[in-house]
């Protein structure tokens, strides 16, 4: 992708999301008399429960990626690739037809790197090594080029399973302050704990972020087409409330995959910006006997707010990347069946200073069980 289409990606959604809601508007303008919703308000991303029902969400989880994004937007390979494998638990509860609440727990169960020998002269890691020594005014030979692969597919062997278990815990709650057939508007509060394992060497794949988190959340809905057509925007920030110890590593070289002892602490300085747009629809405005099924595409854009130390900044700019978003769900609830199953797709097409796990295209799948008591 060219840098040109990334740097206008934000106005060419922005274009079709407004293709969408002029078309919604000029076939509901055709027919203005009143009828009844055949959509749903859950394709709306603020939309609550309703009260007294409990969501039970399991689920699956793949992430994969090879590369990061360097500050001048280049996608750099990094020599390895990288599969991390889990579930997520998540239990919602409408406490009224406003309030939502929410519990998630993360477990990530599998979390492997893979690696092609004939590639490691292509990667990142293989360039810092050979630039240091290049620094260091030492000679460089065939034999030397054949170690440097070497020491670097012995590292990645020996760090071939990362970090599994419980990763950072979350609460929540979502309140609907306007909710009509046309617009909703709700605001929600989270926290996030750091219950993943943090303390740990980068080639390890640390599953947590080793800080307390607190995050605010806004949506804005509107719908076109009796429901059946949602446009949404979300903003959500995100301030760490808290220091923690800081992985350091062992003479600074995050490939020896080890950690040196150390009294420094580190947090983040300022608010992490995550904007997403979407646009969803349910098949049940083209033929009734197809209301079961829905899809969304959308846009995501997030700022990472820069890691700090006492003595150091660890990432002196902001990491940011711009991905896209793609949802398709089947809901047995028009049967009367409290059933729910959703696939969810994300890739990032760019970025600038963004690390390896922020370069992760990630597939979900969420199986949603409903309760009423």
């Amino acid at each position: 992708m060219s840098y040109s289409i990334k740097k206008n990606l934000p106005i060419f959604i922005l274009a079709c999301f407004a293709t969408h809601a002029f078309a919604g508007m000029r076939l509901e303008a055709k027919n203005p008399e009143k009828k009844p919703s055949t959509g749903s308000k859950s394709l709306a991303l603020g939309a609550t429960l309703p009260k007294g029902v409990f969501r039970a969400n399991v689920v699956t989880f793949l992430s994969e990626f090879d590369s990061q994004f360097n500050k001048d937007g280049k996608r750099e390979f990094l020599g390895s690739k990288i599969n991390i494998n889990g579930m997520a638990f998540a239990l919602e509860y409408g406490a009224t037809d406003k309030l939502s609440l929410q519990f998630k727990m993360p477990v990530v169960m599998y979390n492997k790197l893979s690696y092609d020998p004939k590639r490691i002269k292509d990667s990142v890691a293989y360039d810092k090594v050979l630039t240091g020594l290049k620094k260091q005014g030492v000679p460089i030979a065939s034999d030397t080029e054949a170690q440097i692969t070497k020491n670097i597919t012995d590292i990645f062997q020996k760090h071939s399973h990362g970090i599994t278990g419980v990763g950072d815990i979350e609460i929540g709650a979502l309140y609907n302050w306007v909710s009509t057939d046309r617009f909703l508007f709700s605001t929600g509060l989270g926290l996030r704990m750091p219950t993943g394992k943090y303390y740990t060497p980068i080639m390890q794949r640390p599953i947590g972020g080793g800080l307390w988190v607190l995050g605010l959340q806004n949506n804005f809905d509107i719908s076109f087409l009796n429901q059946n057509l949602w446009l949404s925007l979300r903003h959500q920030g995100e301030i760490a409330m808290s220091k923690a110890k800081a992985p350091k590593e062992k003479d600074g070289n995050s490939l020896l995959g080890e950690l040196e002892d150390s009294d420094e602490t580190f947090s983040k300085e300022g608010l992490t910006h995550k904007v997403t747009l979407q646009s969803s629809g349910s098949f049940g405005a083209l033929s009734h006997h197809l209301r079961f099924l829905s899809t969304s595409l959308g846009y995501q854009f997030d700022s990472v707010a820069p890691t700090v130390t006492k003595v150091a900044t660890y990432e002196k700019e902001r990491s940011n990347t711009h991905s896209v978003i793609w949802n398709i769900s089947a809901s047995a609830l028009p049967y009367k069946i409290p059933l729910a199953l959703d696939f969810d797709l994300k890739k990032p097409l760019g970025g600038t200073n963004a690390g390896a796990s922020q370069t992760a295209m990630t597939t979900t799948m969420n199986l949603k069980v409903y309760f009423k008591f």
